[in-house]
C-alpha cells in the first residue's frame, strides 16, 4: 500500500511540475513580485531580532558610562522604522498574495472551462466524470495554493528557519533539537490532517452534487412552478435534509478531530518550551551571553513554534495535499499542447476555417452510438451518404434514434463503432474540424441571458460584430419584426436571469432565434431538428414557405417526427429502432406501402390534400 502511495506521489509531483511551467511561462510576473514581496518580509523579521539585540547591549554600555550615545539613538530609528515596517509586513503580503492569486486561477480556471468546451458531451451524462469534474472544479484555487506554499518554502520559512539556525548554532546549540522536535511534530500533524482533508473531500463529492441540486430545486427558478403547483417544498425540503445532514455531520466531525489536534499541538508547544527558556536563562547566568543575546534568544524560541509550524504546513500543503489536486487537474485537461494554450490566451474568437474545403459529401460508414448506462444501442450501424445540394428528411417517431444521428452527423457525439467521412476524410475524436461547415438548430438548446444580438451571432461567433450578417439571419426568420418591439433593440438581453430590462419569449420566439443563430455566415450544411416543435399548425406552413425558399440549391437535414417535411426533402430516411428502416424520395417509399407509407397516413390529413396523393 505504501509503495502504491509513493508511486502516486511521484506521479503527482511529475505533474506539478508540468503546473510549474506553465505558471512560470504565463504568470511569471507575478509570482515574482510575490515571491520578492516574501523575501523582503522575511529579511526584515531577522533584521528587527537582530537590531533588537544591539538596542539592547547598546543601552546596557551606555548605562554604565552614564550616557546615551548616537549609536543607540540612531539604532532605536532604525528599530522603528524596521518595526513598523513589520506592522504593515502583513498588508504587504496579503497584496502580493492576491496578486499573483488572481492571475493563476483565473489562467488555469480558463484552461479548465476551455478543456470542458472542447469534450465530448455524452461525458456529461456520466456520474463518474462528473464526480471528476466537480472535484477538480471546487479544487482549481490549490493550484495559487500550491504556487504560494512553494513561494512561501522557498522566501519565506526555509530562509527564516535557516537564520534561526544559525543564530542558535552559535549562541545556544541545543536549541536546534528544540526547533527539530516542534518540526517533526507539526509535519506529522499538518500531513495526518491534509490526508483526512482529502479523503473526507474526494468521498463527499457525489453527496455535493446531490445536496447542490435539491437545493438548486428549491431556490432556483427552473423548478419554482412545479414547486408551487404540486407543493413539493416539503418533499424536497426532506431531500435536501437528508443529505445535507449527513455532509455537515462528515464535515463537523473533521473539524471536531482537527481542533483537538491543534489543541494537542498548542499544549505539545507550551510544554517543550518550558525547558528551552530554562536552558536560556541558565546560559546567562553561566555569561555565556549577554542581556541582548538572551532577549533575542528569547523572541526567537518563542515564534519557533509558530515558523516552524509554517514551515510545515507549507511542505505538507505544497508537497503532497496540494499536489494531489494539482493530479486531479493534470489528468482532467491533458491533452493540452502549447498552440492550444496560445489560442485559450487570445481574446478573439478563432476563426472558424474549412480544414476540408467546400462541402462536397458526408459519409457515414456503419456508424454506431449507446449512451452511458444506456441498455441498448441509439444509432444502430447506420450507413448514409449525403451530396453536396440535398436536402435530407430524418423522420421518425420520439425514441427512433433521429437526434442521436443528428449529433454524430455534426460531431456533438463520436461514433463507437463506424466512422464519419467528410470529403472522403475521416473526421477526428473530437469531431471539430467538422463544426465549422454546420449551421445548427438543436431540438434541446440553451437560453442563454444575453443580447438577442449575441444569441444569434453565437451561431458563426466570428462573425458577431457584423451587422449585415446580423440582420440578414434576422429577416430570414422575421426575427427582426420581433426586436423592433424592443426600445433596446438587438441588445435587448433575453431573459430576466440579471437584468430587470430582460424579456421572456415564448417557445416559438425562441425557436426563431435559435434558427436565425443557424442561418449565421451562410453555414455549408443546415441541420436542423424538430424545427416547428414550438409552434402551432399555421405558423408551422409559414415556417415550410419560408424554408423551402431559403433551402433552395443548399444543403440541408431536416429531423422530425412530423411528415411535414417531407415535402421538403429531396430524400427520407425513416428511422427506427436506432436503425434506417427505409430511404428514398417520397414517392418511392410511398410505393413500396411500408413504414414511411404508414407513417404518412396517420398524418398527411395534417399536412396533405387528400386529393393531391393516395397510397
Amino acid at each position: 500500500m505504501k509503495s502504491e502511495e509513493r508511486k502516486r506521489s511521484i506521479s503527482n509531483l511529475g505533474k506539478a511540475g508540468w503546473i510549474w511551467r506553465k505558471v512560470l511561462q504565463n504568470c511569471f510576473p507575478y509570482v515574482a513580485v510575490y515571491a520578492l514581496i516574501l523575501l523582503a518580509v522575511t529579511l526584515l523579521q531577522l533584521a528587527v531580532s537582530v537590531i533588537n539585540k544591539e538596542i539592547v547591549n547598546r543601552l546596557t554600555g551606555d548605562m554604565q558610562a552614564g550616557l546615551l550615545s548616537g549609536t543607540f539613538i540612531g539604532l532605536v530609528i532604525l528599530y522603528l522604522i524596521f518595526y513598523f515596517l513589520q506592522k504593515t509586513s502583513g498588508f504587504m503580503g496579503a497584496y502580493g498574495n492576491n496578486f499573483f492569486r488572481f492571475q493563476v486561477d483565473g489562467f488555469f480556471q480558463r484552461m479548465f472551462m476551455w478543456k470542458c468546451s472542447k469534450l465530448p458531451q455524452e461525458y456529461f451524462f456520466e456520474t463518474e466524470f462528473m464526480d471528476r469534474f466537480t472535484l477538480v472544479s471546487q479544487h482549481i484555487g490549490n493550484i495559487s495554493s500550491y504556487i504560494g506554499c512553494i513561494c512561501g518554502l522557498l522566501f519565506s520559512n526555509i530562509g527564516y528557519v535557516l537564520g534561526m539556525m544559525v543564530l542558535f548554532a552559535i549562541y545556544e546549540p541545543l536549541l536546534i533539537l528544540y526547533a527539530g522536535v516542534i518540526a517533526f511534530f507539526s509535519l506529522w500533524l499538518n500531513r495526518y490532517i491534509s490526508r483526512c482533508e482529502y479523503e473526507l473531500n474526494k468521498k463527499q463529492v457525489r453527496n455535493q452534487r446531490k445536496e447542490n441540486y435539491f437545493n438548486g430545486l428549491l431556490t432556483g427558478r427552473e423548478a419554482a412552478k412545479e414547486t408551487r403547483i404540486y407543493h413539493l417544498s416539503d418533499y424536497l425540503m426532506e431531500k435536501w435534509r437528508s443529505v445535507y445532514g449527513l455532509l455537515r455531520q462528515e464535515y463537523l466531525d473533521m473539524n471536531i478531530r482537527r481542533t483537538r489536534l491543534w489543541n494537542r499541538q498548542a499544549r505539545f508547544l507550551l510544554y517543550i518550551r518550558i525547558p528551552a527558556v530554562l536552558l536560556l536563562a541558565a546560559g546567562i547566568m553561566r555569561g555565556r551571553y549577554d542581556v541582548g543575546t538572551f532577549i533575542m534568544l528569547f523572541g526567537l524560541v518563542k515564534s519557533c513554534g509558530e515558523q516552524m509550524n509554517s514551515l510545515a504546513y507549507n511542505i505538507v500543503q505544497g508537497t503532497y495535499k496540494d499536489t494531489k489536486y494539482l493530479g486531479d487537474y493534470y489528468d482532467f485537461v491533458q491533452p493540452v499542447t502549447a498552440e492550444e494554450i496560445r489560442e485559450l490566451k487570445k481574446d478573439q474568437a478563432p476563426e472558424r476555417k474549412l480544414a476540408l474545403g467546400g462541402f462536397e459529401s458526408l459519409k457515414l460508414q456503419g456508424v454506431s452510438y449507446t449512451y452511458p448506462n444506456g441498455e441498448k444501442k441509439a444509432v444502430d450501424n447506420v450507413s448514409l451518404t449525403i451530396k453536396k445540394g440535398e436536402i435530407i428528411s430524418i423522420l421518425g417517431y420520439n425514441g427512433s434514434g433521429k437526434t442521436t444521428l443528428s449529433k454524430l452527423i455534426n460531431g456533438s457525439l463520436i461514433p463507437q463503432e463506424g466512422r464519419i467521412l467528410l470529403n472522403e476524410s475521416p473526421l477526428g475524436e473530437d469531431g471539430s474540424i467538422g463544426f465549422p461547415y454546420f449551421g445548427n438548430m438543436p431540438q434541446e438548446y440553451s437560453k442563454f441571458s444575453i443580447p438577442i444580438r449575441d444569441h444569434v451571432g453565437i451561431g458563426r461567433i466570428e462573425l458577431m460584430e457584423q451587422e449585415d450578417a446580423r440582420r440578414d439571419s434576422y429577416k430570414r426568420v422575421e426575427l427582426d419584426q420581433l426586436i423592433a418591439q424592443y426600445q433596446q433593440g438587438e441588445n435587448t438581453i433575453l431573459g430576466k436571469e440579471y437584468e430587470e430590462t430582460g424579456i421572456n419569449l415564448s417557445g416559438g420566439e425562441w425557436q426563431r432565434v435559435i434558427l436565425a443563430s443557424a442561418y449565421m455566415g451562410e453555414p455549408e450544411i443546415l441541420l436542423l431538428d424538430e424545427p416547428s416543435a414550438s409552434i402551432d399548425s399555421l405558423k408551422e406552413n409559414a415556417l415550410l414557405e419560408n424554408l423551402r425558399e431559403e433551402l433552395r440549391g443548399k444543403t440541408a437535414i431536416l429531423i422530425s417526427h412530423r411528415i411535414a417535411f417531407a415535402r421538403l426533402a429531396d430524400r427520407i430516411i425513416m428511422m427506427r429502432d436506432g436503425k434506417i428502416a427505409e430511404e428514398g424520395s417520397h414517392e418511392e417509399l410511398l410505393l413500396k406501402r411500408g413504414y414511411y407509407a404508414e407513417f404518412f397516413e396517420k398524418q398527411r390529413d395534417l399536412y396533405w390534400d387528400r386529393e393531391e396523393v393516395s397510397v
